[in-house]
């Protein structure tokens, strides 16, 4: 199998390498394209000017090259798919680790899920992979430390994936919790955000305001969606979530729950690394 592996952190996520060594164990080929940046909640914004800018940072050498790119996270998936000659044809694009939770209304923020959703687009399976940073909770943003210790489990949802038939359109998006409490992983649905706290501007000259972004710690965290069956549910019950969702962020429908059970039935317990 080869791996085309992005995220939306940069080529230097300490959630990137993790996922890259669990892969490369497992015997498989992967392929690195990732920002030579922080491209945090870009979505699925693409460059059309100026030209991108690839720079291999491992040796020739090295079957499992490193590329940085100066694009974003849906360019690199672009770049990864259509560049000829750099490497061969993937067959699984896979976004992440992710240093925070993805869940709910925010996939449509998240770079890391775009990436995802970008190789769906053009028929390529995909997956999208986020770490909650600590137990119990579903933060908009989290500042505590990530540990990467389901990277393994995580390799095997990927092998799932690729052996796996193909479902037109859709990926996956996995999160993983901090403490895992069941072996089992479980399909899921987006659940919502509601963002409702009031943002106050701040006159600095006629004319003139600062206005603090959503994600200052100034903000109360918004609530979210709790019931059974969504993403927030399952990570903050301890468990990891696995939620298809169509390309264009639509439901991916009905008859894709049992293709995501099979996945999960396929790839086994959750175990930490």
């Amino acid at each position: 199998m080869h791996a085309l592996l992005t995220n939306d952190d940069g080529f230097d996520s300490p959630g990137l390498s993790a996922i890259r060594h669990s892969l490369i164990e497992a015997g498989h080929h992967v392929t690195v394209v990732a920002p030579d940046g922080n491209r945090s909640a870009t979505s699925h914004a693409v460059t059309i000017r100026p030209e991108l800018t690839l720079k291999r940072l491992t040796g020739l050498g090295d079957p499992n090259a490193i590329y940085t790119c100066s694009g974003r996270p849906a360019d690199c998936t672009r770049v990864g798919l259509f560049t000829e000659s750099l490497w061969p044809e993937v067959d699984v694009v896979v976004s992440g680790i992710n240093i925070g939770i993805n869940l709910g209304d925010d996939v449509n923020m998240s770079g890391t899920v775009s990436a995802a959703a970008e190789a769906a687009l053009h028929g390529v399976k995909a997956i999208a992979f986020s770490q909650q940073g600590t137990a119990g909770g579903a933060p908009f943003i989290n500042h505590s430390d990530h540990e990467y210790r389901l990277t393994r489990y995580a390799a095997r949802l990927v092998e799932a994936l690729e052996e796996a038939d193909a479902f037109e359109r859709v990926f996956l998006n996995v999160n993983l919790p901090h403490e895992p409490i069941e072996t089992t992983a479980r399909a899921t649905r987006l659940g919502r955000r509601y963002y409702k706290a009031r943002v106050s501007p701040v006159r600095v000259s006629a004319g003139e305001w600062t206005v603090a972004p959503y994600a200052s710690a100034d903000f109360p965290d918004p609530p979210y969606e709790k019931d059974d069956g969504t993403d927030f549910n399952a990570v903050i019950s301890g468990v990891v979530g696995v939620t298809p969702i169509d390309a264009d962020r639509r439901p991916a429908g009905h008859d894709s729950g049992t293709w995501v059970e099979d996945i999960i039935a396929r790839a086994g317990d959750v175990t930490l690394d």
